[in-house]
């Protein structure tokens, strides 16, 4: 007898950068946030974000720092 499943994946995202300093005590300096709204058949829905900040020191030197939560979608299983 054959044994059939599946589940549906649906979501949305948005992404924005935003220029804070350019050619101050820095080369630049940007800001960007991120979300996602991810809803799967298997275990509801979820919102992730992230917010960041990356400067450009100098020529030779990039700084970035993130601070975000995320989580792994389900893992799917084939059934034979």
């Amino acid at each position: 007898m054959p044994i059939s499943a599946e589940y549906n994946t649906e979501e949305g995202y948005g992404e924005l950068d935003i220029p804070i300093i350019k050619n101050g005590f820095v080369e630049s300096l940007d800001g960007n946030m991120a979300g996602r709204i991810t809803d799967y058949s298997t275990s509801g829905m979820v919102e992730t974000w992230k917010l960041g900040l990356t400067s450009q020191i100098n020529d030779d030197f990039r700084v970035r720092g993130t601070w975000s939560f995320d989580i792994r979608r389900p893992i799917g299983r084939t059934v034979q």
